[in-house]
């Protein structure tokens, strides 16, 4: 039996030995933490299950499912959550990636100024592999978006390139490594995106669909209170992940939305005006990776227009994510600029802040979600009472801020 499972296991009977605040017994402000399924979130809620009463929404990123020892435990034991709180199924989304290195588990390395071609391989093709010099990607139309003068991202910001040619070879020169070394160690498997163009994929992947079918067929859609989907730019790409929930699995309960694309956040009035979903989720982490990067000071602005057009709408909202990051490890404590950016994205006007890394593997999880749940309730009663002002609308408009122009 697997240390995951056991965990498992370990929780639920904590859960049968102590009393949680059932649902409806809660009370805002603990309503306002949203943390995600993982290792460390079980393992705090084994030590002390009174840890739900401070949360109001349990997410699920189906992004690991597949690594999931045993789908049965699991479903058993977020049945059991689900007495005390709302369960989250948080689709992967098509994730575009560049192919494994053939350089190893090191990776492959790759300097300032050095120039690669970058052209589309098929999974299962035998020349998928990226070697010196080329960049194997797994969707057509990352190349084909690509235009001179673009910037390529790698590995969630680790390292940028910009694009020298396009036409019989796409070639990029790498510009800017983060860490700011000269050599950066590009490992396989890793996140590319064009910064500010739309690829026009697919946002349900077949990856979701199975974890659609575990919600569905394991863990059972009356256990699950919502769907969320990812990776969409369009009013087009919603109506087409509605429908494969509604039509084809029959799924009754709420659709939410994580808008992390540029061209997401700009249509968030059309999509919103479609009336299909009760939550949209500003996803601030891949967004500022893909959206200009002039247009990152900009962000708490975008924050306002964003949560402003959910409230016009009725809809519920989410604020993601990375607030407490820095107590991902035992030794650190939270950071000044974490709680001023929590403070500040409280003035935007979401409903819920949510915690990511920091509740699902990180070290100080259960200190992470009693910190949030803290500050955002002393946040609640300064802007009650008018000692903190909420942020106004800014003069200019989302494509001007996101410089979609």
């Amino acid at each position: 039996m697997s240390d995951v499972t056991l965990l498992y296991q370990d929780a639920l009977e904590s859960v049968k030995h102590s009393s949680p605040l059932k649902r409806e017994e809660k009370t805002i402000p603990e309503q306002y933490i949203v943390a995600t399924h993982g290792p460390a979130l079980t393992k705090a809620v084994k030590e002390d299950p009174t840890i739900l009463n401070n949360i109001g929404i349990y997410r699920v990123n189906c992004s690991h499912i597949g690594k999931e020892p045993n789908l049965e435990i699991l479903a058993e034991y977020l049945r059991t959550i689900h007495k005390f709180v709302p369960i989250l199924i948080d689709l992967q989304w098509p994730k575009p990636r560049i192919h494994e290195t053939m350089a190893g588990a090191g990776g492959m390395p790759v300097k300032i100024g050095d120039r690669l071609e970058v052209e589309y391989a098929p999974g299962d093709s035998e020349d998928r592999f990226c070697t010196p010099g080329k960049l194997k990607v797994c969707f057509p139309e990352i190349v084909e978006v690509m235009q001179v003068g673009d910037t390529v991202i790698f590995d969630d910001g680790k390292m940028s390139a910009i694009v020298r040619e396009v036409g019989e070879k796409h070639v990029i020169e790498c510009s800017e490594i983060l860490s700011g070394e000269e050599t950066f160690i590009l490992g396989g498997r890793k996140w590319i995106c064009v910064r500010n163009r739309p690829l026009g994929i697919d946002c349900i992947t077949d990856h979701d669909r199975k974890s659609i079918e575990f919600a569905r067929d394991i863990l059972g859609f009356e256990w699950v209170d919502n769907v969320m989907v990812s990776y969409f730019s369009t009013t087009e790409d919603i109506e087409h992940f509605v429908k494969i929930m509604r039509e084809e699995y029959g799924y009754k309960g709420n659709l939410w939305g994580k808008f992390e694309t540029p061209y997401a956040v700009y249509n968030i009035d059309k999509i919103l005006d479609l009336n299909y979903l009760t939550l949209a989720m500003f996803g601030r982490g891949d967004l500022r990776v893909e959206m200009d990067s002039r247009a990152v000071s900009n962000m708490h602005d975008i924050q306002v227009h964003f949560f402003d057009s959910c409230r016009k709408h009725s809809v519920e909202s989410i604020c993601a994510t990375g607030f407490l990051e820095s107590m991902l490890t035992p030794e650190w404590k939270v950071t000044p600029e974490e709680i001023y950016d929590m403070e500040t994205s409280m003035t935007t006007r979401p409903h819920h802040l949510m915690l990511s890394g920091e509740s699902t593997y990180g070290a100080q999880a259960a200190e992470c979600i009693k910190l949030e749940c803290s500050y955002q309730k002393t946040m609640m009663e300064s802007l009650a009472t008018g000692k903190v002002a909420y942020r106004s609308t800014p003069d200019l408009e989302l494509g001007e801020l996101l410089y979609i122009l």
